[in-house]
């Protein structure tokens, strides 16, 4: 006979969580050899670029992805929150690092979602993958993003 108790602690410990990507914007600029050129020229090119780059990443392995930029420095910034190409933007408010802003979101959703943060900065590597993040440095993530466009094109023969 089933414990029906035991049966639906087991069901409910097998749902499968959402999974969300949430970057480090100017970690990730300035890690990439391009963007950071590009940011040389213009910081908002780099940031449209990113942007596009993660849009085509989303598309191919269909999860969530928010970029977090900061906006700390940014005097009576309130910060915002945006959707550009299907990927959510923020910008943090005056005073509040996207470092900050990361730790507290992987902190809150740890329960509810698989969260994977793309940052090379050591502080929020190790806070967040204390609350069970995987965590891929900015370079893993350039790596990450071209063997998914790779597999994809050697897949459907482009190119």
């Amino acid at each position: 006979e089933i414990d029906y108790f035991e049966y639906s602690k087991v069901k409910a410990s097998l749902k499968v969580k959402e999974q969300v990507y949430i970057i480090d914007g100017y970690n990730v600029i300035f890690a990439w050899k391009d963007l950071k050129e590009l940011s040389k020229q213009n910081i908002d090119s780099a940031k449209d670029r990113l942007i596009s780059i993660v849009s085509e990443y989303k598309a191919i392995i269909d999860t969530n992805m928010i970029i977090v930029f900061d906006g700390y420095k940014v005097k009576n910034n309130l910060g915002s929150q945006d959707i550009k190409e299907d990927i959510s933007i923020i910008h943090t408010k005056e005073g509040e690092t996207a470092d900050a802003y990361i730790e507290r979101y992987a902190n809150s959703n740890k329960d509810k979602l698989n969260i994977t943060v793309v940052t090379s900065d050591s502080l929020i590597r190790q806070l967040t993958s204390g609350n069970n993040c995987r965590v891929v440095s900015s370079v893993d993530f350039e790596r990450e993003v071209d063997a998914a466009k790779k597999q994809l094109r050697d897949t459907y023969k482009l190119d």
